[in-house]
């Protein structure tokens, strides 16, 4: 239902239903009570005169409250969202490297080349397109939720890229052999999932965001 849109034919709300039944008489709860005629008689006249009765809530906060509610979410379900799809894109990437690992040749191992420089294609395909893809589906959904709120709104709502030209870049000097996959796996978990990495970034940008059109709708 649109809270902004007034219906008279609207049943009664829970707060209408409540201030009734507190104008009841409590003699009716009592078996075998009967009205009596006078009373009767009063209530028609009184109801003939139609005298609304105020409601105890104020539309404005209501509609206030929805709109701040579907704000929170968005942001909620994002930080869901983007942390569930990094975690999976992570393990996708940690399966490749230990695979790719598996597969170097005892010629390779002799001459090493730097893990960054082995990856960062890797990571391109497995982590950073999926991830940009998904981050760029939730900002059309925010926009979507800030246009039916907001329409004459004016808001920033795009996700400022968390990407380098060489992410794996943090691999340092590392080369790609079977004894460093712990110390790279480490670093590559740490540049996805931890503290300042990349989805902390998004979701921090999501609820930047999620204050800012809050902020632009105030009572």
């Amino acid at each position: 239902m649109d809270l902004n849109t007034p219906n008279s034919k609207a049943p009664k709300s829970a707060v209408d239903k409540a201030v009734s039944f507190l104008q009841r008489d409590v003699r009716s709860f009592l078996p075998g009570w009967k009205e009596p005629a006078c009373a009767k008689q009063e209530t028609v006249e009184s109801g003939s005169q139609d005298f609304p009765i105020p409601s105890l809530v104020d539309p404005a906060i209501v509609d206030h409250l929805a709109f701040r509610r579907e704000v929170l979410d968005w942001r909620d379900g994002f930080h869901a969202r983007a942390t569930q799809l990094a975690i999976e894109l992570c393990n996708a990437f940690a399966l490749k490297i230990r695979e790719d690992l598996a597969d170097v040749s005892i010629f390779r191992r002799v001459l090493t080349r730097p893990a960054y420089d082995m990856l960062q294609d890797h990571f391109i395909r497995i982590v950073r397109v999926p991830m940009q893809q998904a981050i760029q589906q939730e900002q059309s959904e925010l926009s979507k939720l800030v246009q039916r709120w907001l329409p004459d709104a004016t808001l920033d709502l795009a996700f400022v890229a968390p990407w380098s030209d060489s992410e794996c870049k943090c691999l340092g000097d590392l080369d790609f052999t079977p004894k460093n996959e712990d110390e790279i796996l480490g670093k590559i978990e740490i540049l996805i999932l931890g503290d300042s990495g990349i989805v902390d970034r998004h979701r921090t940008r999501a609820t930047n965001l999620a204050r800012n059109i809050i902020e632009e709708r105030s009572l």
